[in-house]
């Protein structure tokens, strides 16, 4: 895993749209989590929209919306806080929707806020499970993208909705 900090700074310091900051925060998060797939998604009542996703080529478009009760992002709507599961099949909770639906096996992720609201997640899974847990370098730096999501799409408030 390639020094965190130089990682944060990299996107702190890049230039470029908005897309292709969100691009880069999830390609580099999916880099340091060590997963296949990462979303940014938007949630409103019980709507789940996706709004960014890397790779891009995975068949999963952005604006696809989900009811939140069957994705993984349920549970961290719900908690309020970052997510960390490595081996779902084996976790509390296994008998999730989305595992049924899906088998996604690891899955981390936290909320991001916009004035206090949480407005959606940012998270990372991958269909086989985790040799090791998630490590606590590797939930910081969700932590940090979900921080930084949250400032990075204040100034468009209620646009990126």
């Amino acid at each position: 895993m390639e020094n965190i900090f130089s990682l944060k700074q990299s996107l702190l310091e890049s230039s470029g749209s908005l897309e292709d900051k969100l691009n880069l925060a999830l390609k580099l998060g999916c880099q340091v989590t060590e997963t296949d797939v990462g979303i940014i998604s938007n949630i409103k009542g019980e709507t789940y929209t996706v709004k960014s996703v890397h790779p891009i080529d995975i068949g999963l478009e952005t604006e696809t919306v989900f009811e939140l009760g069957n994705t993984y992002c349920d549970l961290t709507y719900k908690k309020g806080e970052l997510v960390a599961i490595d081996h779902m099949s084996r976790s509390e909770h296994k008998l999730h929707p989305c595992y049924k639906s899906f088998k996604i096996e690891s899955y981390i992720g936290d909320v991001y806020r916009i004035q206090n609201d949480i407005k959606g997640t940012i998270n990372f899974s991958s269909v086989p499970p985790r040799e090791q847990v998630f490590s606590d370098k590797q939930k910081d730096f969700v932590r940090f993208l979900a921080e930084w999501l949250g400032q990075a799409l204040e100034p468009r408030g209620q646009e990126y909705n």
